[in-house]
This record gives structure tokens, C-alpha cells and sequence, in this order.
């Protein structure tokens, strides 16, 4: 059986590990009943079983009791770039869950789909979209995930500008301080809410209050040289906002229709080695 998971983009704007949207952008990996583990179609160094694939895969069953049983796992068609903070990781455990789940019965709901995910990844905003697809909030408490699915206005344009390099989250993550202020956490908790409503109305002047993180993004930033360029572009090409996707190093700009039209064009001439790219939000069919 092939099963696929979307890209996502976690840490949407002041929704720091907890809000996060899917696109239609996938990963495909086929699941095989074999009698011994074998790994192909991906670079030979994750070919075996140190493969987070094939780890979330084990993690699933053993979750039912079930010791790590053989499988062959073939990755056939991956389009969501490595390391650039588009949810590869996350695509992979959730496929590899999933993969358990229907090669070997697991009989796992939605809902412990998400609880395995998120335990298994440590935060919810990159595995959940990735699972029920669209943008979500997503909370933990005593180890049970609540997920909330939130509208997103038809407006809405999103140009991701990927670059030629990537970004690891471990050291995205290097770069946190330990702890915040209270001004800059209440901050950003009237971020996330003016976000919410801006995605919801299409009200670029919510927007244009709502992409003001204080939590990660004043870190992150230095890590991509060029943010500044892609801000001062979505800017002059008539955009409304731009934050980092994941924990970089993508940029993710917020515009109309026309506007984007603008910025991929320009984009593209800016950055020639760089992918400028529409992205869809993927909404998953119930």
C-alpha cells in the first residue's frame, strides 16, 4: 500500500509549537509485508534502521504491543524539500504510523494517530496538519492532543521562497533563549489570535498586526541572510505579511492574488537557484 502526508509549515507566524497548516505538496512511501527490513528509494545513508520512517513505523506498533516486525519500505515520490522547514520529518512519522497502522491492523483512530504522532515528534503543529490537513491549534495536556481545524479565507495567497540551502532544526532551535518575558509572551498570544481571525476574514489589516513573533522569529532570522531582501520584495510587490516556515530556513509571504503573481516573478529573478513557489492549502476529503 502507498500511503502520502503533506507538507506543512509549524510555528505559523506567533503560533510557536502550536499553529500549523498543510499544503498540498506530498510525500508518497510504499508499505510491503516482507520477512526482513529493507529501506529503498531514499539516499543510501537513511537506509536502514535508524530511518525516522521506519522508527515512527516501530513506535506504532509497539504503542499496540507489538514487537518491531519486518517490513519493506519504498519511498516513491517525496516533493517536500529536506531541512527546509516544510515538515519533512513530520510527513515521514506520520507516514510511518500510518504505514503500521494498515499493513498490520493496528486498527488506530484518527485521534491516536495524532497522540502517537505528537508524542513521538514532541510537538503537534507540524504532525497534526499533516494528519487532518488544513491549519490547525493544537494543545497538549496530560498527553492528549486537542486539535481545533481553523477556516482559512479563499483570498488568501501564500508564496513560499525556498532557498538552496537548508536549515537543521537543531539549530534553529540552538539559537531559543530559555526563557521570555512577560510582555513578549502576551505579546504574542494577541498575535495568534489577530492571525486566527486575519486567515479567517481576509482582513489584511488583522494581518498586518499578527505577523509580529516574538518568540522565535527575532532569533531565527539572522540564520536566513536573505529574509530582509524577501521582506523589503514582499513589500513592494503589494504583499501583507511573511514569516519563516518551521523553523526555516523557507520564508512564507502572505499576499492577493496580484501580489503574488509579482513576487513570483521577481522572486525568481532575485533568487535564480532559489524554488519561488504557489502553495496551496491542502484540505483533506472526509
Amino acid at each position: 500500500m502507498i500511503i502520502s502526508a503533506p507538507a506543512t509549515s509549524a510555528n505559523l507566524g506567533p503560533g510557536f509549537d502550536c499553529l500549523g497548516i498543510a499544503w498540498d505538496c506530498f510525500n508518497e512511501i510504499e508499505f510491503l509485508l516482507s520477512d526482513e527490513t529493507v529501506i529503498t528509494g531514499c539516499p543510501e545513508e537513511y537506509q536502514n534502521t535508524d530511518n525516522l520512517c521506519y522508527k515512527a513505523f516501530k513506535y506504532a506498533l509497539a504503542y499496540r504491543g507489538k514487537p518491531a516486525l519486518p517490513v519493506n519500505i519504498i519511498f516513491r515520490n517525496c516533493e517536500i524539500p529536506i531541512a527546509r522547514g516544510f515538515g519533512s520529518s513530520a510527513a515521514l512519522i506520520v507516514c510511518g504510523i500510518k504505514g503500521a497502522n494498515e499493513l498490520y491492523d493496528l486498527d488506530l483512530t484518527e485521534d491516536e494517530i495524532i497522540n502517537i504522532a505528537t508524542k513521538f515528534e514532541g510537538h503537534p503543529d507540524n504532525v497534526v496538519p499533516a494528519i487532518v490537513g488544513g491549519l490547525i491549534v493544537a494543545t497538549v495536556r496530560d498527553d492528549i492532543v486537542s486539535v481545533a481545524s481553523l477556516p482559512v479565507h479563499p483570498s488568501w495567497r501564500f508564496t513560499a521562497f525556498i532557498p538552496d540551502y537548508e536549515l537543521s532544526t537543531a539549530m534553529a532551535r540552538s539559537v531559543l533563549p530559555e526563557s521570555y518575558s512577560r510582555a513578549d509572551v502576551v505579546k504574542n498570544i494577541g498575535c495568534m489570535a489577530m492571525l486566527i481571525k486575519a486567515m479567517e476574514t481576509g482582513d489584511k489589516s488583522f494581518l498586518k498586526n499578527a505577523l509580529n513573533d516574538r518568540i522565535h522569529e527575532p532569533y531565527r532570522r539572522s540564520l536566513i541572510p536573505e529574509y530582509d531582501q524577501v521582506e523589503q520584495l514582499m513589500t513592494d510587490c503589494g504583499g501583507n505579511g511573511i514569516c519563516i516556515s518551521g523553523a526555516g530556513s523557507t520564508l512564507l509571504c502572505f499576499s492577493d492574488s496580484e501580489a503574488q503573481a509579482e513576487l513570483i516573478r521577481r522572486g525568481t529573478e532575485m533568487f535564480p537557484t532559489w524554488n519561488v513557489r504557489d502553495m496551496k492549502v491542502y484540505i483533506k476529503s472526509r
